[in-house]
């Protein structure tokens, strides 16, 4: 099952902005770890994830910190400081 949703994400990657490929690669790879992890959570990460494979689509999102998969009974400090140290911006304050 993982490697159908390896498949859908590398063709969804050929429709990004090309703005937002970094981005959407280090989002990709954190949902895909999570399926990994989580897989009686499958249909609820690939919704969330296929949400933001299409906001990839439509909207720049360079400037911004990825927003991660946030990990089961993760903090959401801890999961906002994960997605901008993901994206190269430091830990928030």
């Amino acid at each position: 099952m993982i490697e159908q949703v390896k498949n859908v994400i590398s063709k969804q990657r050929m429709s990004v902005l090309s703005c937002n490929i970094e981005s959407f690669d280090i989002v990709a790879k954190s949902y895909i770890r999570e399926i990994e992890k989580r897989p009686e959570e499958f249909q609820e990460l690939t919704f969330e994830l296929s949400g933001k494979i299409e906001g990839f689509k439509s909207f720049r999102k360079d400037v911004i910190p990825p927003l991660v998969c946030q990990r089961k009974r993760e903090k959401r400090g801890d999961w906002l400081n994960r997605c901008y140290v993901s994206g190269g911006y430091g830990v928030a304050e």
